[in-house]
């Protein structure tokens, strides 16, 4: 546990009722975004799209529209975190700490990052958090944006001050349609102004291109690249792995005299000794 000079520590009867009602809000939470993720994949997504038409010619719908990526998936994690994980784990690891004191502990350090000095009971806990179901479906599920594509930071005035919106190149370009006619052939050799009444002109097909209008269209994202996504997957399984160490460090620590005297406990329970 951490002390802060001149902050008095929470009571154990206030941690552990928030961290009761924090359980749920934790297990919900992320169960919620996990779904969030799977079932709104177009929060994450944009677009804008104009058309200017050509004299003449009418606008093209299809090539107009204007969609803003409603979220990110950045953004939404840093609400997770900051509004139910952080403050969980927190009043958890604070009454595992307190009812730890005294064990054995060993450092958990994974990638140079030193995370605590934990017991086995602590471990114990680490390792159910990083192997809830909940937490394997929603990052399962987090968007990701097309590798097939070109990203970049956006700097499109639609989403001044964040950052972890992505664009695509602004295309831009003429758009034409085709025009068909039919024309009719004259035979020379048949006077037209006498056609007979089984005559069949011959006619062919002529077709022009016009042009329509000009068009630009560009996509926006707040998805994430599947690399990021693969790489929580890997630091989870890091994590696990240093689990696994410590917990094996840790149980191989001689154990310490009971401060129970076992045998006066037993002898006042079945014959009354003092």
């Amino acid at each position: 546990m951490i002390n802060i000079i001149g902050m008095a520590q929470e009571k154990m009867n206030v941690t552990l009722a928030k961290a009761e009602h924090g359980r749920a809000v934790y297990t919900e939470s992320l169960r919620k975004q996990g779904e969030f993720f799977k079932r709104n994949p177009a929060s994450f997504k944009g677009e804008k799209k104009t058309f200017h038409a050509a004299e003449g010619q009418l606008e093209d719908p299809t090539k107009m529209g204007h969609t803003v990526v409603a979220t990110t998936v950045s953004e939404e994690i840093k609400r997770l975190v900051d509004k139910s994980l952080l403050p969980y784990l927190k009043d958890q690891f604070a009454i595992e700490a307190t009812n730890a004191a005294g064990s054995a502990r060993v450092p958990f350090v994974v990638d140079g990052i030193n995370l605590g000095s934990l017991s086995a009971t602590e471990l114990l806990r680490l390792k159910n958090i990083l192997t809830d179901e909940n937490l394997k479906n929603l990052i399962a599920n987090i968007p990701v944006r097309s590798d097939s594509e070109i990203w970049k930071s956006s700097a499109n005035e639609d989403y001044q001050g964040r950052a972890d919106i992505f664009e695509t190149p602004r295309l831009e370009g003429d758009s034409f349609t085709t025009i068909t006619d039919t024309e009719i052939l004259l035979d020379p050799n048949i006077d037209k102004e006498h056609l007979p009444s089984s005559y069949r002109p011959i006619t062919k097909e002529v077709k022009t291109t016009i042009k329509r209008g000009s068009y630009t269209s560009q996509k926006f994202s707040g998805e994430w690249t599947l690399r990021q996504k693969q790489l929580v997957q890997e630091r989870i399984s890091k994590l696990m792995n240093a689990v696994i160490e410590a917990t094996k460090t840790v149980n191989d620590t001689p154990t310490m005299e009971p401060n129970l005297a076992a045998d006066k406990l037993l002898g006042y329970i079945f014959y009354g000794n003092e």
